[in-house]
């Protein structure tokens, strides 16, 4: 394949690719498996170019209070094929990213599977209100995980014994998992950290509560 990297060739492919948008989304949904599930992503890219008109403030892991553009991406789960990828402005939240995710696929029975990084309250809500399946993990501290776990099964991943429970919450079903030769391992890490006085006893106890009840 011939590519040509010149700057100019590649302001006129991406001046293209922009005024053409809706027609990438025509194709997204042909490769799209119907009633498939999406691995869907946002990630924020910091730019100091003065001409990017998306680059804005706005929130990232990083706490990079720079100006930045968002991007989405989403994945087939069966094919692993990219389906979707769309660029917002630096500012936007997650949840009206989300949306207007969400109002290109309306026509596509679709589920999606996020990072813990994408979990709030408003998005879950969204899309329940849009009767949309979705996976997306839990943060330790959230306030949906409360009191001790209950587990009532088990199965074995990658060779370890898993506990595994579920229960209903206003979101949703909560499945929890524990690895419990993992956790006995952090408790040993942990341990010597102590024996070492690198880490106090205190710290332990409220580490091993931690553990105990996170999901």
């Amino acid at each position: 394949m011939d590519v040509n990297l010149d700057p100019d060739d590649l302001s006129r492919t991406l001046g293209y690719i922009g005024d053409h948008f809706p027609d990438l989304y025509d194709l997204f949904r042909k490769i799209m498996e119907p009633g498939g599930f999406l691995f869907y992503d946002m990630t924020s890219i910091v730019s100091y170019s003065k001409n990017l008109k998306l680059a804005e403030k706005g929130y990232n892991p990083e706490h990079d209070h720079e100006n930045q553009v968002t991007v989405i991406m989403a994945f087939s789960v069966k094919s692993w094929i990219p389906v979707a990828v769309d660029v917002f402005y630096g500012s936007i939240k997650d949840i009206k990213s989300l949306k207007y995710f969400i109002e290109r696929f309306m026509d596509q029975e679709i589920g999606f599977i996020m990072d813990r990084g994408l979990f709030s309250e408003d998005v879950i809500k969204q899309l329940r209100s849009l009767k949309i399946h979705y996976i997306v993990p839990l943060r330790r501290n959230s306030t949906l995980v409360s009191g001790k776990i209950h587990f009532s099964s088990a199965f074995i991943y990658n060779g370890r014994p898993i506990q595994a429970s579920r229960r209903s919450s206003r979101l949703g079903y909560i499945y929890t998992f524990q690895d419990p030769m993992m956790r006995a391992e952090e408790e040993s890490s942990i341990l010597r950290d102590v024996a070492s006085s690198q880490k106090t006893m205190e710290y332990f106890l409220d580490r091993k509560d931690r553990l105990e009840y996170s999901p």
